[in-house]
């Protein structure tokens, strides 16, 4: 985070893998969007939502917002 704060970065795209509650809260307090890819999996798509991730990418757009709905 420190590096994309450097570059002047606005988005953090972080590998799904490497997304927790934790990690994403602290890159949105210091002001990042934070993008989590490659989400394919329903419950996977949902718990990230829960989690409180800004956006999704996903090869499957469709699944993820019947999904996900309007959140």
């Amino acid at each position: 985070m420190k590096v994309a704060q450097s570059y002047g970065c606005e988005i953090l795209a972080l590998n799904w893998t490497l997304c927790t509650p934790e990690r994403l809260q602290k890159a949105q307090r210091q002001g990042l969007h934070v993008s989590v890819w490659t989400v394919n999996e329903p419950a996977l798509m949902r718990r990230l939502a829960d989690f409180g991730a800004d956006s999704l990418i996903t090869d499957f757009p469709g699944l993820a917002t019947a999904t996900l709905g309007s959140r």
